[in-house]
């Protein structure tokens, strides 16, 4: 059982040596190692993990803020826009974007 992972090979009752399980991860989630197990000697081999790939709200930065309502969580490739203060300049991009969990890199205000 790998948290929000489901199998995606026919599932049977017993494995045999050398059988192998495929997984897939649930939506939003990204495999981490191989989308296999492999039986050998009675035990499985290291399980894939699943990881999550969407982002936690965008950060607040010094001189400005994120424009709209935040959001509790952000799938991959939504974006948040930041604006700077009255009197503060924006160097880098106004927009950043979600990727593999994490945000690509934050504007700053100075």
């Amino acid at each position: 059982e790998i948290p929000n992972a489901f199998i995606t090979s026919t599932q049977q009752d017993r494995y045999l040596p050398g059988a192998s399980v495929q997984y897939e991860c649930e939506r939003n989630f990204q495999m981490v190692g191989g989308d296999f197990v492999t039986c050998t000697n009675g035990e499985w081999s290291r399980a894939p993990t699943c990881r999550d790939v969407t982002c936690e709200p965008p950060p607040e930065i010094a001189g400005g803020n994120v424009q709209g309502v935040k959001k509790s969580r952000y799938l991959p490739g939504e974006s948040a826009h930041y604006q700077c203060w009255q009197g503060f300049q924006m160097t880098g991009a106004s927009t950043i974007v979600c990727q593999n969990g994490t945000w690509t890199e934050l504007p700053q205000c100075k």
